[in-house]
């Protein structure tokens, strides 16, 4: 293989997808290291002990809590607010906060996770034995002990010191023909060998030097275009399935032709620098299609230099870089990424809740070579799973859709044996940050798809909720759906509209060890007992999937305002009612969470979902506000404020009204939207404050009936049709519940603290509300019933007419 055609290794990528132009723009729409602090973390918390370090490093980590629980898709409700410049500065800032308190550098512990379970594995170090011998004398032919001969023996040493059952004159036949081989196959590496020599003879360390980093692209390409064909080269000429039946040569590791590039498939103008992708062996020569956060594999970010500065770079620009990846995937259980810092590669590991950085490889030594080797040769080698893929999902690339396997529980616990397969093409909602759930939801069918059609009849949610390692989940969403279900199978609430659960459990992986659930523990295996940089433990979390109906859409949708009303009013009467008959509270009502049911020859109609931030109020004891929950535009205003208030349905109420002022503000339907001038307005300082001041700006707008008509009422979308309901229902939600009639007292009003007779400090209205909740929550629902009524009569006579 020349140089010429290394430089066009392509392939079709292991899971087939390949996303259309068309498919483009909506591929974002919707969403060793000791177990203890590394040096540097010790160093700083012993050197700030006094009570204001302790104030500035937990303001710190409020804020990088912030920043990675807010959504970072362009196209949501509440980024509506902000510019691209603005949601660009966000995500740099999340990016600094990660690398500074949420990545775990000097864990080789990293290296376990990739390595090939069972024989592969020995074969594995084997290969990369041999590969990187043969490496060492091309790059210096007079080293001693290199010549020719020597490596032949030490390759057949190598390899037969694992195989099994092969006589002698095998071997000698074996031997033969891969000594044959040899020598052609490495005169065709000539071309590759003098490219990767400048990297590994790179000795510009701690200094740019005015050079730029372009420089060491191809030279890195070129080191793992050595690699790939050699792999692919040892099992074809020397027969390693044939001698290891149990080994499978799984996948190439290669790079995108192309560097400096602009994915297909991502939301802003970041051109990353080196893309890996896999093929299948047989397809090492075929041509690759653009670069795509769809397909890539591993994003390499390269510096031309290795100080301090440079590696935080890079780790900064992999954190967007694979939040890209996971909304592009749907299959991405974590995802594992490279700096090349000069002559130093780090392996990192995206989880759930925080970053692993391996040490450095340092590829200008023998040593560093030969583990960079190994990473490559292990990477072809090992499992699916290990890759940070999830096996029970799969690509079928000659009839473009999914499948998908879910787990079938009988009972109410999660754990799960059984397996239902469900087919899909389109997404719901994408995972579209960083770290936490990682929910995903999918319109899937259970039928084996005829034809290019899909017909979905239920919703996948597919999220990693954090539970207790003990299986005592008194959070499961299963068990709170399965419940849901079975209740309100029996209302007597007309016309009700609510989620019903069709299977679901814990996921499971099948490996030829055996299966094993999918959790972090397993995922992570000894990197999950490390602890973060602030000491604190990594959190435990199992991968869930739920299948539900009916199907729905996003809330955005919605075409007219009355067809707002409507799936509102549907949602809290849902709210209600689940909260009456299973003792279930939602905690996290917000645009996300709400879908509209499109039925043919019916009405539109509101669905509820999300139940995974729930609380069961009989069981679960934790109803304060010690642990914040739900999207921050729509917290209520003791849940910003961190108060120990009891968690109640009064707060799922003011996030409704929170959530209708946004969407009368930036306007119902594509054509009524109003653009990013015509949204400098008050409410905007619920999307770009930290939670004190967003819970500050909602005490003084919404502190009287004034405030909140002249700060945000009188803000609505003014050219949207029939706006004026939408300033009813929300002047009716406010008076219920911070200036509520019925309570002919002082102490209910308002959102600040009141002076009443006999209690000289005044009393907090958020906690004397909650004594009276039911009279309260009576009085709001008493108002949506009518305007969801209303309008309903107003949606039936549309569709009516439309018929």
């Amino acid at each position: 293989m020349s140089a010429k055609r290394t430089s066009s290794i392509s392939l079709k990528n292991s899971r087939g997808k390949r996303l259309r132009e068309g498919d483009v723009s909506k591929a974002l729409s919707h969403s060793p290291v000791p177990s203890a602090p590394n040096d540097n973390t010790l160093q700083n918390s012993s050197s700030n002990s006094s009570n204001q370090g302790q104030g500035k490093r937990q303001h710190r980590r409020h804020r990088q809590t912030e920043l990675l629980q807010r959504p970072l898709d362009i196209d949501q409700l509440q980024n509506r607010f902000l510019t691209k410049k603005e949601i660009q500065a966000e995500r740099e800032e999340l990016a600094e906060s990660v690398v500074s308190g949420q990545l775990i550098e000097g864990t080789d512990k990293i290296h376990i996770i990739i390595a090939p379970r069972g024989e592969a594995g020995s074969v594995s170090s084997s290969i990369a034995d041999i590969i990187h011998l043969e490496l060492e004398h091309l790059l210096d032919p007079n080293t001693d002990g290199s010549d020719a001969n020597r490596i032949l023996t030490h390759t057949m040493n190598l390899l037969y010191k694992d195989a099994k059952d092969e006589s002698p004159r095998s071997r000698r036949l074996r031997t033969r023909e891969y000594k044959a081989k040899r020598t052609e196959f490495l005169e065709s590496l000539r071309g590759i060998l003098e490219e990767l020599q400048v990297w590994v003879c790179h000795h510009n360390k701690g200094k740019a030097g005015g050079k730029k980093e372009t420089k060491l692209y191809t030279p890195f390409q070129s080191f793992v275009h050595f690699v790939a064909p050699f792999v692919k080269f040892l099992f074809d000429k020397l027969g390693l399935g044939t001698l290891f039946p149990s080994v499978v040569h799984q996948r190439c590791i290669i790079c995108y032709p192309k560097t400096n590039r602009k994915p297909l498939c991502g939301d802003d103008d970041r051109k990353i620098d080196i893309g890996l992708t896999t093929c299948r062996p047989g397809d090492l020569e075929e041509q690759l299609p653009d670069m795509s956060y769809a397909d890539i594999f591993t994003i390499v970010e390269a510096k031309y230099s290795n100080t301090r500065k440079d590696k935080n770079d890079a780790y900064k620009q992999l954190v967007d870089y694979s939040r890209h990846m996971y909304a592009a995937q749907p299959n991405r259980r974590f995802i594992l990424g490279q700096t090349s810092c000069g002559t130093e590669v780090r392996v990192c590991l995206f989880s759930n809740d925080c970053i692993f950085a391996s040490n450095p490889m340092d590829v200008s030594t023998s040593a560093g070579r030969r583990e960079y080797i190994g990473l490559l040769v292990n990477l072809s080698l090992c499992d699916k799973d290990q890759l940070g893929y999830d096996p029970t999902m799969t690509w079928d690339s000659e009839h473009e859709y999914w499948t998908i396997k879910c787990p079938d529980t009988p009972g109410e616990s999660s754990g799960s044996q059984a397996t239902k397969t469900y087919y899909f093409r389109d997404e719901v909602a994408k995972a579209d940050s960083l770290f936490g759930r990682h929910t995903r939801c999918f319109l899937v069918t259970d039928e084996d798809p005829a034809g290019d059609r899909i017909k979905p009849k239920f919703v996948v949610k597919d999220a990693w909720p954090e539970v207790l390692q003990d299986h005592d989940d008194t959070r499961d969403e299963v068990m709170f759906m399965r419940r849901i279900t079975e209740e309100l199978a029996n209302s007597d609430v007309e016309d009700l509209v609510y989620p019903k659960l069709e299977a679901g459990g814990r996921v499971s992986i099948d490996t030829d060890g055996g299966r094993f659930e999918d959790n972090t523990r397993n995922a992570l295996g000894p990197l999950y007992l490390l602890r973060k940089p602030d000491n604190a433990a990594i959190p435990f979390r199992v991968h869930k999937r739920l299948v539900m109906s009916p199907v729905g859409e996003p809330l955005e949708t919605v075409e007219s305002v009355h067809e707002l009303i409507v799936v509102l009013g549907d949602a809290m009467r849902c709210h209600t009612e689940v909260l009456q008959r299973c003792t279930i509270l939602h905690r996290d009502v917000s645009d996300n969470n709400i879908l509209v049911v499109r039925e043919e020859g019916k009405p539109p109609r509101g669905l509820l979902i999300d139940f995974d931030n729930s609380l069961d109020m009989e069981r679960d004891n934790d109803t304060t506000r010690t642990s914040q929950s739900g999207s921050y535009i729509y917290r209520s205003i003791s849940n910003l404020k961190g108060t120990n208030l009891k968690r109640t349905e009064l707060d799922d109420w003011e996030s409704l009204l929170y959530l209708l002022c946004l969407c009368a503000t930036v306007g119902i339907s594509e054509r009524y939207q109003r653009s990013l001038e015509e949204m400098k307005l008050s409410i905007r300082k619920w999307r770009t404050g930290d939670t004190e001041d967003i819970g500050n700006s909602k005490t003084v707008q919404l502190s009287c009936m004034k405030e909140f008509e002249d700060g945000i009422i009188c803000t609505f979308n003014q050219t949207q049709p029939d706006i004026d309901d939408l300033q009813s229902l929300a002047r009716g939600l406010y008076t219920g519940l911070f200036n509520n009639q019925t309570l002919n007292s002082p102490r209910y009003k308002g959102t600040g603290r009141v002076t009443v007779e006999g209690e000289p400090e005044g009393v907090n209205p958020f906690a004397e509300r909650i004594s009276v909740k039911d009279t309260i929550v009576s009085d709001l629902l008493e108002i949506m019933e009518k305007a969801w009524r209303d309008s309903m009569m107003v949606v039936k006579a549309l569709a009516d007419s439309d018929a």
